[in-house]
């Protein structure tokens, strides 16, 4: 059962770009912050790739409990690296951990929404740039310092225009039907 109004969002996500990155595109889309609650990879601990992947499960059943009574929806941010945004998402959800907690993979209207950037998320700063961008180059290295609430906005504004949504990168493109759990 769906409650009216914005749901409040759990954010798990690899990194802290990946954060202040969703945090102002969900503002900018009109979400008050204090309804976005983020679950952050812990830094210098590991593959905050694998640590997201095993998170995944816990915070798919604790969405499925609060769902019931609450507003809520989870949404997760996770970077491709060298798979495709579809194998990522069958990683989350067909893992070991998501059997282990005895949950079985998202389905139709839940409010969970898995945003897979393909290799990372610098390619979709590079195409925000309107630089030639495509998804097997790594980017990573031209925006060690780039702030990503500006390609929030970026985004935001393009996304307004939907004629450009063909012109996407294939992985944004695919984030933005995932975009749709969110607003059911």
């Amino acid at each position: 059962m769906h409650k009216t109004g914005k749901p409040q969002i759990i954010v798990l996500c690899e990194d802290r770009a990946h954060w202040h990155f969703i945090r102002e595109y969900l503002m900018l889309r009109g979400w008050n912050p204090r309804k976005l609650q983020p679950v952050i990879a812990p830094f210098g601990r590991g593959a905050a790739e694998q640590w997201v992947r095993k998170r995944y499960a816990r915070e798919v059943k604790a969405y499925r409990k609060k769902a019931q009574y609450q507003n809520i929806a989870l949404l997760v941010m996770i970077d491709a690296d060298k798979s495709s945004v579809i194998e990522r998402k069958v990683q989350l959800n067909h893992s070991q951990e998501m059997k282990n907690a005895g949950q079985k993979r998202r389905i139709g209207k839940e409010r969970i929404a898995i945003f897979v950037p393909k290799r990372n998320i610098e390619t979709w700063f590079h195409f925000l740039n309107r630089e030639s961008s495509n998804e097997k180059e790594d980017y990573k290295p031209l925006y060690r310092h780039a702030r990503p609430t500006r390609y929030a906005k970026m985004l935001s504004d393009q996304c307004m225009q939907e004629r450009i949504f063909q012109s996407l990168l294939p992985s944004l493109q695919d984030a933005c039907a995932e975009w749709q759990r969110l607003v059911l």
